[in-house]
This record gives C-alpha cells, structure tokens and sequence, in this order.
C-alpha cells in the first residue's frame, strides 16, 4: 500500500500490525518483554515515517510515545502482579529457593569483582569461575521468577496501557517550557519540539552513523580517563577530545 502512495490504508495496516505485537508482548512474562521487542519495532518505525514525509508532527509524535512507553507503562499497570502469591506449597519452596539464590549471588559477585587479597584466607573460588556461578544463578533466578509470575496470574491478557496524547502531555508543560524529544530512524536523527500550544518537528543534520562514531569516542576517552591521573598532560589532552567531541561542527573549526 505504501509502495502505490496508499497512505492512508499503509498507516492502517501498521497499526494493526503494532496493535498484533502489543498484544503478544502483554501475554509475556515482565523479564521476556523488552527482549521481546527488540527486533519488532518495523511497523510503528515505518507509520512514524509515512507521518513525518506527511508533515504531521502531532502523530508521529504521538506513535514515537507508544513505542517507547509499551514496557513502563504496562509495567507499571501490572506491578501488583509481581507480589507473589504464598498460598500454595510450591510458591512457597520456589520463592524459598530465589532467595536462597540471591545470597549466593551476592556472595560470588563479590568473589568475582573484589576477591579477598589477604594471602593467609586465599580463596577457594578463583574470580574466573566465580563470573560461571553467577551466570549459572543469573539464569536459575529468572527462570523462577517468570514462573512465580505465571502462577500469579501476570501472563495473562491484560488491558493495555493508556497510549499518552499529545493534549495530555502539553497540558504537563509550563507556559515558559519547551519540550525537546530526539527520534533515531535509523539513518537520520529528528528533533521533536512541544511548548503548551504547538508541536513542530525538524531533521537534524547530524546522521545516526556520526553519532554512534562519537559516541564511540566518548565512551573510549571515558575508559581511557578514569586509567590516568588527573593532574597529568594526558588528562588534559583527554579533556580537550571530549569538548571537541561534543561540540558543532563550526565550534570544533574554531
């Protein structure tokens, strides 16, 4: 539909297929739901298009809401359902064992990342193996909690989360307040403006590619700051890469 310049039946066909991996994703267990949505984001990416080549602001910005709000919020809906119930025996032994894991978690991790050094206690467990026994908890912990989840009724379908418009979101917003939100397309970045009256939205000349190239080179700078003295050239010289990094193409000639 898109493709023969169909847009209205494009953008309906989008939300119906938005509306199908709403509706899979709220039967899943709290842990399995973001996983669940990483690669399932096709149709509201592709209906935020079809709004932004039309010029409406108002609902691409109201679809980019929902995609980012579907796990939060239908968390937040659900959180009572995280109580467990300890009516039954087999709750009861399950919750017993997760925190019986937990301490053990906790005891590992501890091996892992801050052994003793005391050489009259050497310790048993080499920090090697103790990162296997935390996986191996790791993986048993959520195993019992997605199941505690089920015997409490949370994979069970469940009203969906409020989608936020956008009336609803200026009325949040002070009459000296604008609202700035960025959209990654996936090539291009977008700018999202809101003060209490209007919505405008605007490409930015920045690509997604030169983004994550500077992020890359903030996040190297970072690791390489925090293995040098502060006081030292080096640290200067990292320094002056980050404000460079950070700063407009006009600002970084200057």
């Amino acid at each position: 539909a898109e493709a023969q310049l169909e847009t209205t039946h494009a953008a309906r066909r989008y939300r119906a297929a938005a509306a199908t991996i709403e509706r899979v994703q709220r039967g899943l267990t709290i842990t399995l739901r973001p996983e669940f949505l990483e690669d399932k984001g096709e149709a509201l990416r592709a209906l935020i298009a079809l709004h932004l080549r039309a010029g409406d602001a108002r609902s691409a910005f109201e679809t980019l809401e929902r995609a980012k709000s579907q796990v939060w919020l239908g968390y937040l809906m659900n959180s009572e359902r995280l109580r467990w119930a300890q009516d039954d025996a087999h709750s009861r032994t399950l919750i017993e064992e997760l925190d019986r894991l937990r301490a053990e978690h906790q005891w590992f991790y501890r091996l892992a990342h801050d052994p003793l050094r005391d050489p009259e206690y050497p310790s048993a467990v080499q920090p090697e193996q103790a990162l296997i026994e935390v996986a191996v908890r790791e993986r048993r912990m959520r195993a019992i909690t997605e199941r505690l989840y089920l015997q409490n009724g949370g994979g069970q379908w469940t009203d969906p989360a409020p989608a936020m418009p956008l009336d609803a979101v200026q009325q949040t917003l002070g009459e000296e307040t604008l609202l700035i939100e960025y959209y990654n397309d996936g090539d291009h970045l977008w700018a999202f403006t809101l003060d209490k009256q209007t919505v405008e939205v605007q490409p930015l000349s920045l690509t997604a590619e030169t983004l994550n190239q500077l992020l890359g080179q903030l996040q190297a700078n970072l690791a390489a700051a925090l293995k040098v003295d502060p006081h030292t050239p080096a640290a200067r010289n990292l320094t002056h890469l980050v404000r460079r990094s950070s700063a407009t193409p006009q600002q970084a000639e200057r």
